[in-house]
């Protein structure tokens, strides 16, 4: 039993790690304890060892226990949780209960406590042991089976249509875990489900396939991905999609190029619709390479029109999509991403936590998308956050907030909400609010208010245009409603204005 303690105070964190150690002696299959600061060091923990164990703090900074508890709970769903919490958390421990926590423990801890907390985990575990399926990659990786093959499984659609019936996006999500995991289980072995770091959703399936025969590995990826399937599609109602990789060992590619043709094969149900699609099937066109203008995107950077270059990722996204090939549509994304990255570090503009591993990451991520819609909006949302949490000269006005400003301008006449443009700018409401009243300091209702009004004295200079046609021209579906807000911030009426001008 691997055992991960995660604390942000250090000498909380050492005493919990000596505990353990002295219980290692007594509880041989405690194998190796190890320690992590906050939750985002704890999920890079996470990434290099096999943890059947998460001891964690609630208060933590950057990323606190139930922050982490429910990235565990998407990414490694079998693992145990030890929360440890003060007397005035109770509501937090409700919460991380609710939320897949194992246990709980009380501050300040209590040795005898500690350890019967622990023994009931490991009891847990021996019990489900013999039908557990989850596997960390490096152990389906150092398994000793002459043949292997990867399985990504996900929903086609799990918010419109006949997912709506069914009820809400998590039930969709938990619907298709479950029909995953008994087929697995009926296989007996042979079979199992990776922990993918790099899921976006519950539903995001991983599995490994094992056997001593090429033919006994290909009868079984055929027959879990059938029965997924016809299951989904009959009983369900729903549609799955499926990429099988190539073969993995020694003398073959190792298990991220093994995710990486798999990814592809998935990926094509964006051009081709859904199915099950083997890697070795994917077109590989000589003349399928990417056509991606990094020029125009290179200058946008270099003048700091931060407007322009989303602009030229959407439109670069377009073309890629057009060319219906997913190599190139992989590599031409990879291609302008890596470019911004490049044009940041060139004009030395610190890019933040983003790095080229965060790229990689993000690039595996977006294998998962379930049509070229989401997966655009993916694109231009990482570009969004690359550029927002960049270093970038205070001077300017945030590129967001005169990207939301702009659109505003040019759409005065619809119905526009806080919610509306944020999710068009790929940023929360609440965070396109804090940038109107910081950078602009007004508010975003004022904004558009103004921005309204304006316009409509301008309209109300033109001769032959009905104030209630103003309104409308304007945003507003009620002319009284008009009226009022006109004289309201204009100091006088419509009519009273238009007379005073014309």
């Amino acid at each position: 039993m691997n055992i991960l303690i995660v604390d942000d105070e250090p000498e909380i964190r050492e005493g919990l790690l000596l505990m353990v150690q002295e219980l290692q002696a007594a509880l041989s299959a405690i194998d190796i304890a190890v320690t992590a600061g906050d939750g985002i060091e704890a999920l890079e923990v996470m990434n290099r060892y096999e943890i059947d164990l998460l001891i964690t703090d609630i208060r933590m900074p950057r990323m606190d226990g139930l922050d982490l508890l429910a990235q565990v709970h998407l990414q490694y769903p079998h693992m145990n949780t030890i929360i440890i919490s003060g007397f005035d958390d109770f509501s937090h421990i409700q919460h991380a209960l609710r939320h897949g926590a194992s246990d709980y423990i009380l501050k300040p801890i209590k040795q005898d406590e500690f350890e019967t907390a622990i023994n009931r985990v490991h009891n847990r575990i021996v019990r489900t042991e013999r039908h557990n399926l989850s596997w960390h990659p490096d152990r389906f990786t150092q398994w000793e089976a002459p043949f292997k093959k990867l399985i990504l499984g996900d929903p086609d659609n799990i918010t419109e249509g006949r997912a709506q019936q069914i009820g809400s996006p998590q039930m969709v999500s938990w619907l298709f875990h479950k029909i995953v995991t008994e087929v697995a289980e009926k296989e007996n072995k042979g079979v199992c489900l990776l922990q993918n770091t790099d899921k976006t959703e519950s539903c995001n399936m991983l599995l490994g396939v094992y056997g001593e025969s090429a033919e006994a590995v290909d009868r079984k990826v055929s027959r879990i991905t059938e029965q997924i399937h016809s299951f989904c599609c009959q009983s369900l109602r729903l549609t799955a999609s499926f990429g099988i990789s190539g073969w993995i060992g020694p003398d073959m590619p190792d298990l991220a190029e093994a995710y990486r043709q798999a990814g592809f094969a998935l990926l094509t149900r964006i051009f081709e619709g859904n199915g099950i699609r083997h890697s070795d099937a994917i077109p590989k066109k000589e003349s399928a390479k990417p056509k991606v203008n990094t020029d125009t995107l290179s200058a946008a950077m270099e003048r700091g029109d931060f407007n322009s270059v989303l602009d030229q990722i959407a439109a670069q996204m377009e073309v890629l999509i057009r060319c219906s090939n997913v190599q190139s549509l992989m590599q031409g994304v990879e291609i302008f991403l890596l470019t911004l990255h490049r044009i940041m570090q060139k004009q030395t503009i610190d890019p933040g936590k983003m790095t080229v591993n965060d790229l990689a990451r993000f690039m595996n991520r977006l294998v998962w998308s379930r049509n070229a819609r989401q997966m655009t909006e993916s694109v231009l949302q990482w570009a969004t956050q690359y550029l927002r949490e960049a270093s970038i000269d205070s001077r300017h006005e945030s590129y967001v907030l005169s990207r939301a400003k702009e659109y505003m301008r040019k759409n005065v006449k619809l119905p526009l909400t806080l919610a509306d443009v944020g999710k068009l700018m790929f940023v929360s409401p609440n965070h396109l609010s804090r940038l109107f009243r910081q950078e602009a300091g007004i508010t975003f209702l004022e904004y558009l208010t103004n921005v309204r009004m304006e316009e409509a004295k301008r309209l109300l200079k033109e001769p032959g245009i009905k104030i209630y046609e103003v309104a409308e021209m304007v945003g507003y579906g009620s002319w009284r409603h008009f009226s009022r807000t006109f004289k309201e911030t204009v100091g006088y009426g419509p009519s009273e204005y238009r007379n005073d001008t014309v």
